[in-house]
């Protein structure tokens, strides 16, 4: 993608006359035949998506908070009630935990694999529906164009690899965007009537994936759009009375089912909506968003950019309803993502497939004008970047070998075969050979994908020691007793210690729980183990060293204790185990 920067920056300053009005003209060359482009757009996804899915890194600690919940509801059968080894986890909807364990269910069992399999299922689907969204407004070279961007940009590959609600979400609010966006204005009653419908049932799935949230990105800016594009009327389609019994069904029976159990749900609910918009849990300054406006787009952020211009225009100059619904999407989803005192970058992924479309119809401007001839490389510029990559190839080594110094090896090739292809990229370029550019790109994507994702990713993985200890654990110490993990409530141990386990946060609880006739096994960091001599003997088992530079544990030494009543005994060795 490198080598399309420098076109961009010159059909910027040359091209701007020569380039067709948004979406009335069409280019009348495609980039290649669509065979081609389909099994390009199917490598790159197979490659972004699912290659390693499930062993490229171990589980986050936001990951587990999808995967565990869903465990504990297939082992007890109570797909209502959420807990989090065997604490309440009712800060979050269900959704999530309902597609992990329906992905668990059909592959047979639940695995990181299949626990981010929904994400990279929803991913798959969100780069199609954007290939559609921009073949109906710009024309399909444009469609394929967007499709390629999608898959390739950073928040993308971030998230549709992470067994998480976000990239879910994110398609089912595009989704719904895309129907109210894309409705011709002689639509018959009856398909009007399958369309809203849709409409919400994305908005039911939107509430029970992230609450509050997602209806509001994508009511917000659907009335913002009615009302500025005079379209008033058609504020009747909200008044559906199958979608809306159905989204007032999402909206008040699983909360009913949950208070029957847990009356204190509320504070909990009202915490996460009001009080996170409000700041309660921590607050943010005005500027948050833009470093990562930049660098979520990326490699397309300058491609998106280069496209304002003549949206801005079109929406606003030549009042085009489709650029015009575009700048209402973003002015006001971002509006609600800067009232609100609590910001995170993941919010901003209801607003980041415009991006995607604006990016596209730049790349699709730039390689048609090098078909057609409007746009050149010099010849005096090609060897300089051929230099420039070469440069780049070996500065990208030697940063590698310095950092992962026992993967020179991979290295090499990472940074071979990207000089190699971005270098030949620039000649192929020059010749207008934009078929052949797109395939050395895809070839350094897959080499780089298998090169990142099979060796440095699992290398530079800050958690792999915890689930090697805990795994030693099970194997070797305590393969069927419950354990008790103590006051570590975001950590993926839980999981990787497998059932049964559960958590306590406290001295008291861990001691209403402690039977004077039965030893309690206990796992948690070891100035909080400590604590627990208060109550009980502690026998130390096992210990995992404290990690360096981020390595986990970063809290200090785990420990792995017996806890059995008061009395003297002689104390036990401790065992180090090596996780190395």
């Amino acid at each position: 993608m490198a080598t399309l920067l420098p076109p961009l920056a010159r059909w910027l300053i040359t091209a701007r006359r020569e380039r067709p009005a948004p979406h009335l003209e069409v280019a009348p060359e495609r980039i290649s035949s669509w065979p081609w482009t389909v099994f390009g757009l199917m490598v790159v996804a197979g490659m972004v998506l699912f290659f390693k899915l499930g062993s490229f890194r171990t589980l986050g600690s936001h990951e587990i908070f999808a995967v565990v919940p869903a465990r504990e509801m297939m082992e007890s059968g109570n797909y209502v009630f959420p807990t989090f080894g065997g604490l309440p986890r009712l800060r979050k909807p269900p959704l999530v935990y309902w597609l992990v364990a329906g992905s668990a269910t059909l592959c047979g069992e639940l695995s990181p694999l299949s626990a981010r399999l929904p994400s990279a299922l929803a991913g798959l689907l969100l780069a199609g529906l954007m290939g559609t969204w921009a073949k109906r407004w710009y024309g399909s070279s444009v469609g394929w164009a967007a499709a390629f961007v999608q898959l390739t940009s950073v928040w993308f590959v971030m998230f549709a690899r992470k067994a998480e609600i976000d990239i879910v979400l994110c398609l089912f609010n595009t989704t719904a965007l895309f129907l109210v966006a894309d409705q011709p204005d002689t639509e018959s009653r009856q398909r009007s009537f399958w369309r809203w419908l849709a409409f919400y049932v994305l908005l039911s799935l939107a509430w029970m994936a992230k609450f509050h949230y997602g209806p509001s990105m994508i009511l917000a800016p659907v009335g913002l759009f009615f009302l500025v594009d005079r379209k008033a009327g058609r504020f009747r389609k909200f008044l559906h009375p199958v979608g809306m019994t159905l989204f007032a069904a999402a909206l008040v029976v699983w909360p009913l089912l949950v208070l029957e159990q847990a009356p204190n749900a509320w504070e909990i609910w009202r915490r996460e909506t009001v009080g996170r918009a409000l700041g309660e849990m921590g607050s943010h300054n005005l500027f948050f968003y833009v470093p990562f406006l930049v660098g979520l787009p990326l490699p397309w952020t300058f491609f998106a950019l280069a496209s304002l211009r003549r949206s801005w225009q079109a929406a606003w100059n030549k009042k085009d309803s489709h650029e015009r619904f575009l700048w209402i999407w973003f002015f006001a989803q971002f509006a609600i993502l800067m009232v609100s005192a609590n910001k995170h970058k993941h919010y901003l992924l209801a607003l980041l497939p415009i991006f995607t479309l604006l990016a596209a119809r730049s790349l699709s401007d730039i390689l048609h004008g090098f078909r057609a001839g409007h746009l050149q490389i010099s010849r005096k510029w090609v060897g300089p970047l051929i230099l420039l990559n070469i440069a780049l190839g070996v500065a990208l080594l030697l940063v590698l070998k310095k950092k992962w110094p026992e993967l020179s090896g991979p290295a090499l090739i990472l940074a071979l075969t990207l000089s190699c292809c971005e270098g030949s990229g620039w000649i192929l370029l020059y010749y207008r050979r934009v078929r052949a550019v797109l395939s050395v790109n895809i070839l350094s994507l897959i080499v780089a994908g298998i090169v990142i994702a099979g060796w440095f990713l699992p290398n530079a993985d800050r958690r792999v020691n915890v689930q090697i200890f805990a795994e030693e654990i099970r194997s070797e110490k305590l393969p069927t007793q419950p354990v008790c993990v103590f006051c570590m409530d975001r950590d993926p141990l839980v999981y990787h210690l497998g059932s049964p386990v559960y958590r306590v946060e406290s001295v008291s609880d861990l001691s209403s729980k402690l039977q004077m006739d039965s030893p309690r096994f206990v796992i948690g960091y070891e100035w909080m183990v400590n604590d627990l001599k208060s109550i009980a003997d502690v026998h130390p088992l096992a210990r995992l060293p404290q990690g360096k530079d981020g390595i986990e544990p970063v809290e200090g030494d785990l420990l792995l204790v017996k806890l059995t009543p008061h009395r003297q005994t002689a104390a036990k060795p401790v065992h180090s185990v090596n996780a190395n």
